[in-house]
């Protein structure tokens, strides 16, 4: 598979990371937490099918960086046949996520937090359909190498986390600044601050549940 295959590597190092802190058993994949009295589902999804077909070096079925000096040692797949791959696993992500929410349901999930790799796009919009369809409450996401939280009236009726990168290459051409997401849950509200490099919280916001939304 060339350098196309190196997304293995990740899933593989699950197993051989002698820390146990690296979790990533597949391109997508659930976690449940019990948080003593109610419980968090947390859904990771693969939503980067958007960056497979396109002919530019972003574009991972073009393969324009699987040669010197970006990856000396790659040898170039078949493009179509990534593309077949990327589309079947897109397919099969999106229904395996519909059937994991409907099993789910049973349980009652406190909060239900929805993690992907694209803020924007069709795939991230057909993931954020399935979101309000099952009742989950937040979307996390990358890509794009900012900072930011963004609430629901801007992004589909879904809150959603940037924190793409820390923040790095938009920071270098006059973004706003390096950082990271943080993400406290507790049973009535998930609160959300989003941090710059010096400590600073540049965003500091509180999502109640909608049990509570209107009380």
């Amino acid at each position: 598979a060339g350098c196309l295959s190196d997304w293995q590597v990740q899933i593989d190092y699950t197993q051989k990371d002698p820390t146990g802190s690296w979790i990533m058993p597949y391109q997508y994949y659930h976690q449940r937490m019990d948080a003593g009295g109610y419980l968090v589902d947390l859904y990771f999804n693969e939503v980067n099918y958007d960056d497979c077909c396109l002919t530019d070096e972003h574009g991972i079925c073009n393969q324009q960086l699987c040669a010197e000096p970006f990856y000396p040692t790659g040898t170039k797949a078949d493009s179509h046949t990534c593309m077949d791959r990327a589309k079947a696993i897109r397919d099969a992500n999106l229904a395996w996520l519909e059937k994991q929410l409907e099993a789910n349901k049973k349980d009652e999930p406190r909060w239900i937090i929805m993690v992907g790799h694209f803020f924007y796009g069709n795939n991230a919009g057909q993931i954020k359909k399935i979101m309000l369809k099952h009742g989950a409450q937040l979307y996390v996401c990358g890509h794009t190498h900012e900072q930011g939280y963004y609430d629901a009236d801007h992004m589909q009726g879904i809150p959603t986390v940037l924190t793409g990168a820390g923040g790095g290459i938009e920071f270098e051409s006059g973004g706003s600044y390096y950082g990271f997401g943080h993400i406290a849950v507790t049973k009535d509200a998930l609160q959300i601050k989003m941090m710059d490099h010096q400590g600073n919280a540049r965003q500091d916001v509180s999502i109640p549940h909608p049990s509570l939304a209107f009380v």
